[in-house]
């Protein structure tokens, strides 16, 4: 019986002093690299989402990891893989959660970019694993390597792991996907998954008018059986930024209008999605125009099916939306004032169509849009969006009396163009070109990213703009 206890009090030593071990190499164990006498968890701290780093500290850690390159890759991977905590007790806590070292790895990954392409098969690993959260890091890892990344994750979509379809089928719409990889993401339109079939939707959508000839029926073939209401407004943005095939998608898109009448108030982004076609949709003009006759509350919302039809109507058949002409008067005329932000919203995108239907019905109203341009309360370092629609409509009224304001210009306000460029496209033609003769020795206006590429998975693109 002694003999007993003191084996098990040898037992409960040696146990003991294993555990402390194991402390101290979680916390000092020399495998993790190290540059200016600091570890690389000590570095990659600053991409915790509530770290409160100065620019200079982020700017030090930057040229750390840049500087450490491939040898930081091993424990960028292990903080990819990580389900719970690790201990460390140089940290307040004791340890560093799951989350934390997730982002590291995905703020690793971001600085390294290409230089993590022999990361590439360990992630693909990963992939297969059941935690979503690490499934995810993954997925981001690998779309920070970039063009190196995506032939792999074109074969995830055939994957059984639910999160890792989802996440490669988001990444590859930011990514240089090539047209080979569409007919993998057509498949995935079909797939069981609703976010899936979202996100290789949008991911389709980024081939534009260059997709390739199977990715519009594919899209129209999905839509007739696609029962989330959410995930068919996502196919018909989709199809509406291809813009290919017009008579066909039309068509498609007044069916499904016609049968999704319980969700009247979320059609609004299809019935805009017409204008897309121009004059090509001009078979959906008499039902566009019942549409806006239905006037169950359309004055109160800048989103309600109402106005986005006759958003619609200005793109496709201006003449068409002339009986509607007073309505939009009365939208600017009417109050809250503009400082309302539902009310300027509305009045906004009555701004926007009006002169498209009727330039004279906008006359009456340009001295009072002067006089908006010409307040500085609320533009300190550019025009507000609010002030760059109000250019637009007088614009395309009397460009004249615009003209003056192109003086105001200074390199704080291109950023304003690149937003017109993504609201309305063919409405910043004519100011890139006033910019470029009025201003000199400035940086470009940002060019327009992919559409979306701010919204989270399952977003809804904007695809129409008045």
């Amino acid at each position: 019986m002694k003999a007993f206890a003191t084996t098990r009090k040898c037992f409960f030593i040696v146990l003991l002093v294993g555990i402390f071990v194991w402390l101290l190499f979680a916390t000092f164990h020399p495998f993790e690299p190290r540059y200016g006498g600091k570890r690389l968890s000590q570095w990659a701290a600053v991409f915790y989402s509530d770290s409160d780093v100065t620019p200079q500290e982020y700017g030090q850690a930057t040229n750390a990891i840049q500087h450490l390159g491939t040898n930081a890759l091993p424990y960028a991977l292990t903080c990819c893989r990580a389900r719970w905590f690790r201990i460390d007790l140089r940290q307040p806590s004791g340890f560093i959660s799951a989350d934390h070292l997730h982002q590291q790895s995905t703020g690793i990954f971001s600085l390294l970019g290409p230089a993590a392409e022999p990361a590439i098969p360990a992630l693909m690993k990963i992939l297969h694993r059941k935690n979503e959260d690490v499934v995810y890091t993954a997925i981001s890892d690998l779309s920070s390597i970039g063009p190196a990344a995506v032939a792999p994750l074109v074969t995830v979509l055939s994957n059984g792991n639910v999160p890792a379809r989802r996440g490669a089928a988001g990444a590859l719409e930011f990514l240089p996907t090539p047209k080979s990889a569409a007919p993998a993401l057509e498949l995935c339109l079909k797939d069981e998954d609703s976010l899936v079939r979202e996100n290789a939707a949008l991911a389709l959508g980024r081939f534009g008018t260059n997709s390739p000839a199977t990715v519009v029926p594919a899209l129209l073939n999905a839509l007739q059986t696609e029962t989330n209401f959410q995930v068919a407004v996502i196919f018909i943005s989709v199809l509406g930024l291809i813009k290919e095939d017009a008579p066909l998608v039309v068509s498609a898109i007044m069916r499904y209008l016609q049968r999704e009448t319980n969700n009247w108030p979320g059609l609004s982004g299809p019935i805009q999605v017409l204008g897309n076609f121009g004059t090509n949709a001009k078979p959906a003009v008499p039902a566009l125009v019942h549409i806006v006759e239905t006037k169950s509350g359309w004055q109160y919302r800048v989103q309600s099916p109402q106005m986005s039809a006759l958003v619609a109507l200005s793109k496709i058949e201006p003449q068409a939306g002339k009986p509607f002409v007073p309505m939009l008067v009365h939208i600017l005329e009417s109050k809250p004032e503009w400082s309302d932000d539902d009310y300027s919203g509305l009045k906004i995108t009555a701004l926007l169509t009006l002169p498209k239907i009727d330039p004279q019905a906008v006359k009456p109203f340009v001295s009072r849009l002067l006089h908006i341009l010409e307040s500085k309360s609320d533009w300190p370092e550019g025009y507000s969006p609010g002030q760059m629609y109000t250019l637009v409509a007088l614009w395309r009224v009397d460009p004249e009396a615009v003209r003056p304001f192109f003086e105001k210009w200074n390199p704080n306000q291109p950023w304003v163009v690149g937003d017109l460029q993504e609201f309305d496209p063919e409405a910043a033609k004519p100011f890139l070109e006033e910019w470029k003769t009025s201003v000199t020795n400035e940086v470009p206006p940002k060019t327009p990213g992919p559409v979306h590429a701010t919204n989270p998975p399952g977003a809804q693109p904007n695809s129409a703009s008045p």
